[in-house]
């Protein structure tokens, strides 16, 4: 029934981001109470007031620091990204508004000499709620905005590999120039060396594809070379890293797992560091 609450949540682990914005909240509390005075003061001279209610601001200021800076530095192993959730995230934040309360609280009835009582009580709260609620909203807005411009980026990355794969195709003519094969390098899977030929394979109309053409590796390696995607895996081997799924085994066994192909490539030591580095730079 609460399955939700164990959803993964964006949790923000950068203290430099939280050091901008939680004096921004601060400041925005402090400029309501001196505005608004939701508590009935008993102060009579203006600088007691701003005094008292700059202390309101720094309460605020620093509880959320603690919670959101020096809590997640202290204790790493509980605040860990990965591992954040809704429930982690709900209870952070019911502890952020009972500390403000409290605190709050004490301050209102020593420093401001103010009579508690139900209504009073009330406006705390929702004050120290309202610090809360700024802060998760300025947060969602924050990864709201990166979760779009990543969105942004991959629907351009997207559109740009689909349009410049349909429109770029590669010829292979083979050594005697008796044979020419012609495909679009979005259907290109990879080719290998194979004696004296190379064995090209590609994907067309959701079926694998295979040819053997009389050339070396080498040549057809320095002829589509301007063709960032095609990287050599192996001595043997040229794969399209757009088609690869996944990067398994050790760093003595590498292989390549293909879209649309069972059989695995292999990836030699010799090429693996470039082919990890071209990969990452394909996600990011």
């Amino acid at each position: 029934m609460l399955d939700f609450l164990n959803k993964p949540y964006p949790f923000n682990d950068e203290p430099k981001y939280y050091l901008k914005v939680i004096p921004a909240v601060s400041l925005g509390m402090f400029l309501f109470m001196l505005f608004f005075q939701p508590l009935d003061l008993a102060f009579s001279d203006f600088n007691s007031k701003l005094y008292f209610i700059t202390g309101f601001g720094g309460i605020i200021l620093l509880i959320l620091v603690i919670n959101r800076v020096l809590l997640p530095a202290v204790f790493p192993g509980i605040f860990i990204p990965a591992n954040w959730n809704l429930k982690h995230e709900i209870l952070l934040n019911l502890l952020s508004w009972l500390l403000l309360s409290v605190a709050i609280t004490f301050y209102a009835y020593y420093v401001g000499h103010v009579e508690l009582s139900i209504p009073v009580l009330f406006r705390i709260l929702l004050l120290s709620l309202g610090s809360v609620i700024i802060l998760i909203v300025v947060n969602q807005h924050r990864a709201l905005r990166k979760y779009l411009k990543i969105a942004i980026d991959l629907n351009k990355r997207i559109n740009r590999d689909e349009v410049g794969n349909k429109e770029t195709e590669i010829e292979l003519i083979s050594e005697n120039k008796s044979e020419m094969l012609k495909i679009s390098l979005n259907q290109l899977l990879f080719i290998r060396s194979a004696n004296n030929y190379i064995e090209v394979v590609w994907k067309k109309e959701d079926r694998v594809k295979k040819m053997l053409l009389r050339k070396t590796l080498k040549n057809i390696e320095t002829e589509i070379s301007q063709y960032k995607n095609i990287v050599r895996c192996h001595r043997s081997c040229l794969v399209n890293i757009n088609h690869v799924q996944k990067l398994t085994g050790t760093i003595h066994d590498l292989s390549l797992k293909l879209k649309y192909f069972d059989e695995e490539l292999p990836v030699s030591r010799q090429y693996a560091l470039k082919l990890r580095e071209t990969l990452k730079n394909l996600t990011d």
